[in-house]
């Protein structure tokens, strides 16, 4: 390391000249961030396999032990230039790698990113908001080097090698097998005050007016992107041990709504070719087989991903959004892929994030493949309303005018309704309310509501190609009795119902009710078809997906995976307390979840004028087959929560081998036969269903 502390004085001035140079210029930043990018991209990271001419003696990731580390070229008088701060290696401004260099664990070393505020140098300033206060401690470091060999004119004889190493006797426990990224850059692209997307800065553009300046971190757009590498490490699962699994170029952007002023941001990764040539997608089994597309094709290649800060949840659980989503999985509504992963930033432990799919066109094309260009996504944004996201005009256009016809028009009338079902995918935007309404979200639905619709050719027999609006649930941080959002006994059904949409829920904050936002909902629910499939399809969903057990299970997945990691994360960030105050949120969530149903169904029968509650039991032989209520598939022994005067149908699904014999009916004292699947019946009182299977005749 003593070589790495030698030209400490052409850093310092190297980044100062930068920032001069840039005030100086005066130039477009359009133009100047072009200039950047075209800097950064002949240096790609690019693995082949074609020999390369610079060979270095281990590779990047988790050691028990230091160690030297060599570097040498096989081309004869390159001269190699490295780096330890994230830069890429310049001809006679960078450390000439001449001697072996120890790779140890640098936690001992004095923090620099993670210190802020309190340290400057160059260009960078405080960049956080007032309640930060940096840890007390040095945070865990990894060793970040970029190398490259030049001939002696400063011509690159090769491509930019980018490795960390990440050294101590825990590391393979330190972080209980969460995937670890390290993110390596140029730190000005994050924290010069000119140019640095995670700094207050100089720029406050686009705010609401002069006295409401837009931070550095609140730009948007291409210009607000910059290049950094990024390195995966996971275990393989099939030699059980660690490998780096992905090494790329790509663009981040910081991502979010409110959270962006938070001293952890959360980022927005984007694969281009423009920084990687050979690497335009993320080719990664990133969810572990978990994700799949509509047509049930496992997803392992990603044009964008999230590393989400947990958002405004990010001082509770941290996992609210992902475990409402989760749960959420198999319902009729778009939901985002979660896996949760420690980030490092230049070689420095920057916390616990939440791995996440974007919703944006590429999702929309990926998971129903479709042409990306023919995708129109609106959604409410709060305080600014309705707004398009991606598409054009006339589609967001098309949305006002369904608007207009449901402020204008009753859906009592079946014309109406028939009207409606034509443009909104009645199955998705049920699922959607169901969600939000059940988990208590408070920051929705004039925000956080986002709908999409495929502009192409259409076909009406194909999901997601016949042009209605699909509804995808996102960001329900807010949700399950976290800090400031409704808790299990709360009536979120009511809110949206009846409040005056000209006034603004008092509680809600940018989730504001209003006329707009609550429209299509209040509309649809003038039609008695709609009550009854509402409420019937919110049963089925509290009593399957969202039931009390699978409720908890999540919770106690969750949290045990990020447990590890978690005084990590409180030591660095402070936005919890502490681990007993982490718990005791967590003992918050498995409250809501062992209380909500029974206030919800009190909910749903006061609003709705339903009547009273019903017990729907089933059973069968697993080995056999398996009974499904409208549509879902039940355990062996399940039963559940109904309004009486309902319809429900029953499907038998026999195993290989085997084939639906008949249902046993039981009301009461009275046992009935009914030999054909699917079942309808409309239910008044208690009853049983058992469905038997018998052995296919050869």
């Amino acid at each position: 390391m003593k070589g790495g502390n030698s030209k400490p004085i052409f850093w310092i001035a190297g980044i100062a000249l930068f920032c001069i140079t840039i005030l100086v210029a005066n130039v477009q930043k359009t133009q100047h961030y072009r200039l950047e990018y075209e800097h950064f991209k002949p240096y790609a990271n690019i693995y082949t396999d074609t020999p390369q001419p610079i060979i270095i003696s281990h590779p990047g990731g988790l050691y028990l032990e230091p160690f030297y580390l060599e570097i040498e070229s096989e081309i004869e008088d390159a001269i190699i230039y490295f780096t330890l701060d994230g830069t890429v290696p310049v001809f006679g401004e960078s450390l000439i790698f001449d001697q072996p260099l120890y790779i140890f664990d640098r936690t001992i070393e004095e923090s620099l990113l993670s210190a802020i505020p309190g340290y400057r140098i160059g260009c960078f300033l405080v960049y956080v908001d007032d309640y930060f206060i940096p840890p007390e401690e040095p945070v865990f470091k990894a060793t970040v080097i970029r190398v490259q060999a030049f001939d002696d004119q400063g011509i690159p004889l090769s491509e930019v090698y980018t490795n960390s190493y990440f050294v101590s006797e825990d590391i393979f426990e330190r972080y209980s097998g969460l995937p670890i990224i390290s993110l390596v850059t140029n730190a000005d692209y994050f924290f010069c005050d000119e140019i640095g997307i995670y700094v207050r800065g100089h720029n406050n553009q686009g705010g609401h007016g002069p006295g409401d300046p837009r931070p550095n971190w609140h730009q948007r757009g291409r210009e607000w992107e910059r290049p950094a590498h990024m390195e995966w490490f996971e275990v393989d699962s099939d030699v059980q041990d660690w490998e780096r699994a992905v090494a790329i170029n790509l663009g981040v952007r910081i991502h979010g709504g409110g959270s962006r002023r938070l001293a952890q941001k959360a980022l927005r990764l984007y694969a281009r070719s423009y920084y990687d040539p050979l690497q335009s997608r993320i080719f990664h089994d990133v969810f572990q087989g978990n994700l799949v597309d509509r047509m049930g094709e496992t997803i392992v290649d990603f044009s964008r991903l999230l590393l989400r800060n947990a958002g405004n949840e990010g001082s509770g659980s941290m996992f609210r959004d992902a475990g409402a989503q989760f749960l959420s999985r198999y319902m009729n509504a778009d939901v985002q892929a979660y896996r949760p992963a420690v980030v490092f930033l230049n070689g420095e432990f920057w916390g616990l994030y939440n791995i996440r799919e974007r919703f944006d066109e590429w999702y929309v094309s990926s998971h129903y493949n479709l042409s990306r260009y023919n995708i129109a996504i609106v959604e409410f944004t709060g305080r600014a309303g309705i707004e398009l996201n991606t598409g054009q005009q006339e589609d967001l256009e098309d949305f006002r005018e369904l608007l207009s016809f449901f402020a204008a028009n009753s859906m009592e009338h079946d014309v109406n309704f028939q009207f409606a079902q034509r443009h909104i995918d009645m199955d998705s935007f049920i699922d959607a309310h169901i969600a939000n309404i059940f988990f208590g979200d408070i920051d929705w639905p004039g925000n956080n509501a986002r709908f999409w619709r495929y502009t192409g050719i259409l076909d009406p027999d194909m999901l997601g190609r016949d042009g209605r609006w699909r509804w995808m649930l996102i960001d329900l941080d807010s949700t399950m009795g976290f800090s400031f959002a409704f808790n299990y006994y709360d009536d979120t059904l009511f809110r949206i119902m009846y409040l005056p949409p000209e006034e603004r829920d008092p509680l809600s904050g940018d989730g504001m009710v209003t006329a707009s936002s609550t429209g299509l909902f209040r509309g649809f629910m003038q039609n008695e078809e709609f009550r009854q499939v509402f409420a019937n399809r919110f049963t089925d969903v509290m009593n399957t997906y969202f039931a009390e057990e699978p409720f908890l299970q999540m919770i106690e997945s969750f949290s045990s995976n990020i447990r590890p990691v978690m005084p990590e994360q409180i030591a660095r960030f402070g936005r919890i307390n502490s681990m007993e105050d982490w718990e005791q949120d967590l003992e918050v969530m498995r409250t809501f979840a062992r209380n909500r149903h029974g206030y919800m169904l009190e909910f749903l029968r006061e609003n709705l004028d339903l009547g009273e509650t019903i017990t729907i039991s089933t059973s069968a032989d697993q080995s056999h087959g398996q009974v499904a209520i409208n549509g879902i598939l039940l355990p062996e022994n399940w039963s559940g929560i109904y309004f009486e005067g309902m319809t429900q149908t029953f499907y038998a699904h026999p195993n290989e081998g085997y084939v639906f014999e008949r249902f046993i009916i039981r009301i009461g004292e009275n046992v009935i036969g009914h030999a054909s699947t699917p079942m309808q019946l409309e239910i008044n009182e208690d009853i049983s269903v058992e469905a038997r299977f018998t052995r296919e005749r050869p």
